[in-house]
């Protein structure tokens, strides 16, 4: 008995995780926990994006500092 709630709250934080209840009905649990991985990973990819333009626009600000 005691098993079968650990099973069911651990499969509850699961599906906290991924969000599952917010995709449509017939979605799989590995449908959306595909679904998830692709998301984080386009965040990530979004974030090193906004990083790189960062620098750049750091790199320029230095060169426009240094031409005035």
């Amino acid at each position: 008995m005691e098993s079968t709630d650990f099973l069911n709250d651990f499969i509850s934080e699961i599906y906290k995780h991924v969000g599952i209840l917010s995709f449509d009905i017939g979605t799989s649990t590995l449908e959306a926990c595909k679904m998830f991985k692709a998301k984080k990973r386009e965040e990530r990819r979004h974030y090193k994006e906004n990083q790189n333009v960062t620098k750049i626009r750091e790199a320029f600000k230095i060169k426009n500092e240094v031409e005035m």
